[in-house]
């Protein structure tokens, strides 16, 4: 009984997701907000941190989200690994500040490369994250997001101090 209640939650969650996917984008289209955010890349040896989200079309990616008023892309990028990927960390660097203007966005991103030793934990019963962990940079996932495919591999080129599109 208690696993059923557990499936019948996480599906719940993975459609409410979903749903909130459709209506943000939709709202985006309308409004056009400017949003500032970040992603953290965070390698360990030959392995890189990503974070799988209940939905989309590519649920893997480093972990990020938007800043809250008052709040330094610093501050921003350490407590997104806080909260995605269970871990406290250090800025080493700015990687780059990246622009997306798709899907309705104007969306300024802020790429920081941070150091942990934690071992990821993703929080439990969390509406958008759903795992979090260490990849061989040779076993990226198939369905990683194309912008942070693009972050890990300028990061092995030793690129930094970039501004493109994302």
């Amino acid at each position: 009984m208690h696993a059923m209640l557990g499936g019948l939650r996480e599906a719940a969650l993975t459609l409410t997701y979903n749903l909130f996917l459709v209506a943000r984008t939709a709202s985006r289209v309308v409004t056009r907000p400017t949003q500032i955010g970040v992603r953290v890349l965070v390698p360990q040896d030959d392995r890189v941190l990503l974070v799988r989200h209940r939905g989309g079309r590519w649920p893997w990616a480093l972990p990020g989200g938007g800043a809250e008023a008052s709040e330094s892309l610093e501050h921003t990028a350490l407590r997104e690994l806080r909260e995605e990927a269970g871990c406290h960390g250090e800025v080493a660097h700015l990687h780059g500040l990246f622009h997306n203007f798709s899907e309705g966005m104007n969306n300024l991103i802020a790429v920081f490369v941070c150091h942990t030793t934690e071992v990821a934990q993703p929080p439990a019963g969390d509406l958008e994250i759903v795992a979090a962990r260490f990849f061989l940079y040779r076993d990226l996932p198939a369905n990683l997001d194309p912008g942070s495919r693009e972050r890990i591999a300028e990061y092995r080129r030793g690129e930094r101090g970039m501004y493109r599109d994302w």
